[in-house]
């Protein structure tokens, strides 16, 4: 039994970096591609479109609150088809790790170290991944809290910063396809970074201090971080406009090169940008946890965490040259493997229904 003990905020937070960091991380360039002047409606549907999975989310929670989420697939199916859904799980989080990594890796690379090859960030990362892993879940928590609260200030500096120069006119015309195109754009946000939240359910609900609160907790934070990635969409479309936003491959950092506060303090991208590091991180640093609790639950092990991160590390080196590649990939294949999650978390939903309803008539 682990007796690492979270409280909500703690929890919670976590869910908010895996949510957020996939916007900044992966899907961003998508949404304006794929949704135009619209693209910042986009959160507000895909967080309508999600209700459904914030209720399985809730309802999975409930269900045998004091076993992870692994543990939970196996006493539905049994161990055989229980380990084989895991393993499903385990290769879908992997590389979705993979593309974020790659991502992080080139996007330090591109802006402060054009000399350093992805992988020598890569593997600085990794280590320190692998080093917070082996503290366990509660330092994990701990330490998303902190740079919470650090994103959460330098998000509202950037808002404060970059509100003034809005262009009303870079939201226009308002709908101009109707709902498809952002529509379209609401279900590649959905499967991004809203389907990755079934990973918290490996931290079980019963190891939670106050799980009272669990549900309201869960509620406001799905609500939050929609809002947090609805503006972080509005400010830079409304001072980029579509052209530019679809241009450069890190939109957002390129509009903080605008803000200029108080009329003397400006440049301070670099300072700002530093919260797109953190959210990337520590949702690594979960999923890293993810992984290896899948395989071996309650597992503080060294070895299991670098044995997670190496393909991490060698996978896009082979599997991208260029950022026109990943882009590509992003854009073209990885509806292929989030099809394959929705499937894998419908069946294992489903068989708990299944398990709920069998033993509520037994009484």
């Amino acid at each position: 039994m682990n007796k690492e003990r979270l409280n909500c905020l703690q929890l919670f937070s976590i869910l908010f970096f895996i949510m957020v960091a996939p916007l900044t991380g992966l899907s961003l360039i998508g949404i304006f591609k794929k949704a135009t002047v619209d693209a910042y409606l986009c959160p507000l549907f895909a967080s309508l479109l999600g209700i459904p999975l914030m209720l399985i989310f809730i309802f999975l929670s409930n269900y045998k609150p004091d076993l992870t989420l692994g543990e939970k697939i196996i006493s539905i199916f049994g161990k055989v088809l229980g380990n084989i859904i895991n393993y499903l799980l385990i290769v879908f989080i992997l590389l979705f790790s993979v593309t974020l990594l790659f991502n992080l890796s080139d996007f330090i690379v591109s802006q402060f170290l054009p000399e350093t090859p992805t992988y020598v960030v890569a593997c600085l990362f990794a280590s320190i991944i692998i080093y917070i892993n082996t503290k366990g879940i509660e330092t994990i928590s701990r330490v998303s809290l902190v740079l919470f609260v650090i994103t959460f200030i330098f998000f509202m500096t950037t808002i404060f910063g970059l509100y003034p120069s809005l262009k009303i006119d870079n939201f226009k015309p308002f709908l101009e396809y109707g709902f498809k195109k952002p529509l379209s754009g609401s279900l590649y946000i959905l499967f991004l970074n809203y389907f990755p939240i079934f990973t918290l359910l490996t931290v079980p609900k019963n190891q939670i201090t106050d799980k009272k609160k669990y549900t309201k907790w869960f509620i406001g934070t799905y609500i939050f971080s929609s809002l947090f990635m609805f503006g972080i969409i509005f400010i830079t479309l409304g001072n980029l406009g579509i052209n530019l936003s679809q241009l450069y491959q890190y939109p957002e950092y390129i509009v903080l090169k605008r803000i200029n506060l108080f009329e003397f303090l400006d440049r301070i991208e670099n300072l700002l940008s530093i919260q797109r590091i953190l959210k990337i991180y520590i949702s690594l640093s979960f999923f890293t946890y993810f992984i290896s609790n899948t395989i071996k639950p309650h597992n503080k092990s060294k070895i299991i965490p670098f044995f997670i991160l190496i393909p991490m590390i060698i996978i896009p080196q082979i599997q991208y040259d260029n950022n026109t590649q990943f882009n590509n990939f992003i854009l073209n294949y990885s509806p292929i493997y989030r099809i394959i999650f929705i499937v894998i978390i419908l069946i294992v939903f489903i068989g708990a229904l299944l398990k709920y309803i069998k033993k509520k008539n037994k009484y």
